[in-house]
């Protein structure tokens, strides 16, 4: 039996297979290994670009680690808000590879940072705690049928969320003009879901 670590090491060899997980495609290869930024009072979507402040010490490494090797950054979010040390089972097993694009050291001590989500990705486990956590992470791949069988759930979507905007005026013009340049569903999706 080898472990993904022993893969790592070898090298991979080929392109990995998909193998069916949820709706979602999870590539049959080694994990993935990067520093782990928890969340507890947000979520971060594919291709969307965020503010976030970091305060937490662990969190402050990591994101500092990201930037400085230029290295994906993982993003989980937590169940429980209120634990301020969360542990594997604490965290949603579903995030996002984010890149840091800009990291602000505020006077408080705290860092406001600006990330992008990249791809959805899937826990495989979490690696140490000294001086940051890392995760390792299967990228995950949504899975897509015809175009035409989502033209008018895209046409309601968008519908209804004209509605929300025009209802709330706390959700910004450019998250309708962002919808209507989706190019995929599932960006729609992440679009929407983000600005609610």
């Amino acid at each position: 039996d080898v472990s993904w670590i022993d893969t790592i090491a070898a090298g991979s060899s080929g392109q990995p297979e998909p193998v069916d997980y949820d709706s979602r495609t999870v590539y049959d290869q080694a994990p993935l290994v990067y520093p782990l930024l928890t969340l507890s009072d947000a979520i971060i979507f594919p291709k969307i670009v965020a503010p976030l402040v970091v305060g937490r010490e662990l969190s402050l490494y990591a994101v500092e680690t990201a930037a400085e090797q230029g290295s994906p950054l993982i993003i989980l979010g937590q169940r429980d808000p209120t634990e301020t040390e969360p542990a594997a089972e604490d965290l949603y097993t579903v995030g996002v590879e984010a890149r840091v694009l800009r990291r602000l050291r505020m006077p408080d001590g705290s860092t406001s940072i600006l990330v992008q989500g990249r791809r959805r990705v899937k826990l495989v486990e979490i690696l140490g705690d000294d001086p940051y956590l890392s995760a390792a992470v299967m990228p995950l791949v949504e899975s897509q049928g015809p175009a035409d069988d989502f033209e008018p759930l895209t046409r309601a979507a968008l519908t209804m969320f004209e509605k929300c905007i025009d209802l709330d005026p706390e959700i910004e013009e450019e998250a309708f003009v962002a919808a209507l340049n989706a190019t995929d569903p599932g960006w729609l999706a992440d679009i929407i879901a983000s600005a609610l």
